[in-house]
Formats: C-alpha cells, structure tokens, sequence
C-alpha cells in the first residue's frame, strides 16, 4: 500500500514538473510570436546602433 502511494506521489511530481514546463514553453513561444515585440527590440537596436556609430 505503501509502495502504491509512492509511485503515486511520484507520478502526481513528475505531472505537475512537465506542466509547468510546457507552460514555460509557452508562454516563451507566445513571447518569441508576438510581433510587436520584436518591432519594440528592433527600434531599440537601431537607435543603439546608430546612437554608437554616431558619437
């Protein structure tokens, strides 16, 4: 019964580890699709850039 339990409460661990992994993943997907992001980083990199080149 004991051993039951275990391999149980092992399971239920091993569950919620790879949930909350795929919900990393996720949202870092999420992250990485959004366009405006990289619009954002983009504008961001080249005002750096060019403030670099230019002083």
């Amino acid at each position: 019964m004991l051993v039951l339990q275990s391999k149980r409460k092992r399971i239920e661990d091993t569950t919620k580890m790879y949930s909350k992994l795929r919900n990393s993943f996720d949202f870092l997907i999420s992250l990485l699709s959004n366009k405006s992001l990289w619009q954002v980083l983009d504008m961001f990199f080249y005002f750096e850039i060019k403030n670099r080149l230019f002083l």
